[in-house]
């Protein structure tokens, strides 16, 4: 609210001043019903000021509050008080289906994801890695990078907050899903933190492990401190959207942006060479991409690509996939 200024008080204002403050002049709180009349008839400068602060404390009124995690639960909080979720059996729904969710639940802008819808995603993610695909496929956040208005979101402030709240809990929930791969992928891997060990091997005691999830995630320390306490490798964090140092994921995010570009170009070169017996873009543009996360080396690829799709993938098949897009590379 912009306070209405003493009359005889106009050199001083500039002032119109805050609710809670008083006249640097006068000291009166009294507030004059003629003063806003005499300030436009008296100075246009001060007219222009009063004019300035009313539209900005409007603005101010019809926005919405910046979104914070503190009005949601965590997604451990979440799976604590439901924690059936942690043996929901999602093994007869389809991998396909299962992608979709995680796409449905953390959209580009939409709604903001519900306490139930949360909790599917986990139980989806949970799913998806024991067919051994890693989050860092499970889904795509790359465009929670991107500005908002760059993503056409220049409408009403209400779907703004809506879009950033939508980014904030991907953000706080990505955690979850790579230590439920991370348990799932590795069950003897040892961590540097002893008291992290139960992550792995939970031996169906989900509760146990739920506990130690819980002290990872919401444990007060950074994303690189939780990387070099839980030991992991960076083929490991590869697989992860969260636990995944700054420069690699850098590199990796670099790569997932010329995805597009790279299918396009294959694409037309299929077609100029009339290719037949299953030619596919899709496939190729993986295979390009595998071949520069790994550095073109065979071996790490077969792995990298069966976190992507969950299919086992040899050496050898690797190997003869490269031939075709060597010269992308």
């Amino acid at each position: 609210m912009i306070r209405e200024i003493p009359l005889g008080c106009f050199g001083s204002v500039m002032a119109h001043l805050p609710e809670d403050k008083t006249c640097s002049v006068c000291k009166d709180e009294v507030k004059c019903k003629n003063a806003v009349d005499e300030v436009r008839r008296k100075s246009p400068k001060l007219r222009d000021a009063y004019n300035s602060r009313v539209k900005s404390s409007e603005k101010l009124r019809t926005s919405p509050a910046t979104p914070t995690l503190a009005d949601h639960e965590t997604l451990f909080e979440i799976i604590e008080g439901n924690r059936i979720i942690l043996t929901y059996d999602l093994s007869s729904k389809k991998t396909e289906r299962l992608l979709e969710c995680l796409s449905n639940t953390y959209p580009v802008y939409g709604n903001t994801p519900s306490v139930n819808k949360r909790a599917l995603a986990f139980a989806a993610s949970k799913e998806l890695s024991q067919r051994g695909i890693a989050p860092r496929w499970q889904f795509d956040d790359s465009p929670d990078d991107v500005p908002l208005d760059n993503l056409g979101m220049k409408g009403e402030p209400a779907e703004r907050r809506t879009a950033r709240e939508i980014r904030l809990l991907k953000q706080a929930d990505k955690i979850y899903f790579d230590l439920i791969w991370l348990t799932v992928t590795y069950p003897s891997h040892i961590t540097k933190q002893k008291s992290w060990r139960g992550l792995f091997k939970p031996e169906g005691d989900w509760e146990k492990w739920l506990e130690t999830m819980g002290a990872i995630a919401n444990r007060v320390t950074g994303k690189a401190k939780k990387i070099r306490q839980l030991n992991l490798s960076e083929e490991q964090q590869m697989g992860c959207r969260h636990l995944c140092s700054s420069n690699l994921d850098t590199r990796l995010k670099n790569i997932e942006s010329r995805l597009p570009s790279i299918e396009r170009k294959i694409e037309e070169d299929i077609k100029a060479a009339k290719q037949r017996g299953g030619a596919n873009a899709q496939l190729r543009t993986k295979t390009w991409a595998t071949g520069k996360i790994t550095n073109w080396q065979p071996s790490t690829a077969a792995r990298i690509r069966t976190m992507m799709t969950g299919k086992e993938v040899t050496r050898q098949a690797m190997a003869k996939a490269f031939s075709k897009v060597n010269e992308y590379k």
